[in-house]
């Protein structure tokens, strides 16, 4: 891993979202652990009918989480380029949390990247 100037060699020993962020433990050739912090976004995407995409946007948006919400396209496997509506939340701890509900909530909608 480099950051910057410095270089750091070593065995991943964990990985695990932290309020606003990932944290990552690392045992770097020196023997030492090594804690690194990095802010990350976690976003995932949602594909159904227009219709239904709307109401899951209206629901969202009067979440808690307050998700940044925008429509995209994206590419599926099989289905190829698809109109989605994405969802960003700046605290990867909230995304099991707002997945689980939106999944209850419209189970009829297709989910994509909601497992990360």
């Amino acid at each position: 891993m480099t950051n910057g100037t410095h270089s750091l060699r070593g065995w991943l020993l964990d990985l695990y979202p932290d309020e606003a962020g990932i944290s990552i433990w690392l045992l770097g050739q020196d023997g030492k652990r090594h804690h690194l912090y990095q802010r990350f976004t976690t976003k995932f995407y949602i594909a159904g009918p227009s219709t239904q995409l709307r109401l899951a946007w209206k629901w969202l948006a009067s979440q808690p989480e307050k998700p940044v919400l925008a429509r995209e396209e994206r590419r599926d496997l099989f289905s190829g380029i698809i109109p989605v509506l994405s969802v960003e939340l700046v605290q990867p701890l909230d995304l099991p949390r707002l997945f689980g509900r939106v999944s209850k909530v419209f189970p009829d909608l297709i989910y994509y990247d909601a497992d990360i």
